[in-house]
């Protein structure tokens, strides 16, 4: 059976929550005053941003607190206690559900919290929705990302992200690309590199049964 490879966080789930909250917590911790609410953080990064970037750049923090910051927000960010702030995009379960009655479907997600991740899709009551799971470290994705499509590059039919991390894989296998906008890369930020993108799960079902292209 051909085989579709799903991204997890921005694709499937809804993690922006969780990328702000620790933000905040953080500066808060920090006892450090800020210009102004982060309420764009987010949005900062759907056009291409970085931490450290928003930090500096919109914020207006010195460097070294910025980069202490960064470094904090990466340790931090796959905590059990702020994972519980992730929740299922409305369609992850019932497209998913549909999908897998005609192809064998596999999650690669870059997290440092294996276990944390884990205990998410069971919780979640996704776990038995993929025949394989591979975790990779988000400090090096592209390339584990890429070694861990190898062995079953001839049987992937698409593959389903929300970055470039995901982009690059797929194009590295030829191996066409379905990218949603929904999460950390917005419509604009795929436009502006000439990559169509679809708002959400059931456009992308939708193309599949129509057995179109789109790379």
């Amino acid at each position: 059976m051909r085989k579709i490879v799903f991204d997890f966080d921005g694709t499937l789930l809804n993690s922006k929550k969780r990328h702000e909250i620790v933000l905040k917590n953080i500066i808060k911790e920090y006892n450090l005053q800020i210009n102004r609410e982060i309420y764009d953080y987010v949005d900062y990064k759907n056009e291409g941003g970085n931490t450290y970037d928003y930090l500096t750049k919109i914020l207006l923090l010195k460097e070294e607190d910025a980069l202490r910051i960064s470094k904090r927000w990466i340790t931090i960010i796959e905590k059990n206690e702020y994972l519980q702030y992730d929740k299922l995009y409305d369609d992850s379960v019932k497209i998913l559900g549909e999908l897998r009655k005609d192809y064998d479907l596999k999650l690669v997600s870059a997290r440092k919290n294996k276990q944390g991740l884990y205990k998410q899709l069971c919780n979640l009551k996704i776990l038995d929705y993929f025949f394989e799971i591979e975790v990779v470290s988000p400090v090096n994705a592209k390339n584990e990302k890429i070694l861990a499509l190898e062995k079953d590059k001839n049987q992937i039919a698409l593959i389903v992200g929300d970055t470039e991390v995901d982009c690059d894989c797929a194009y590295f296998y030829q191996i066409p690309f379905y990218c949603l906008n929904r999460g950390f890369r917005s419509k604009n930020y795929w436009e502006k590199r000439g990559i169509a993108s679809f708002d959400d799960l059931s456009m992308i079902k939708d193309v599949i049964e129509k057995g179109e292209k789109f790379i």
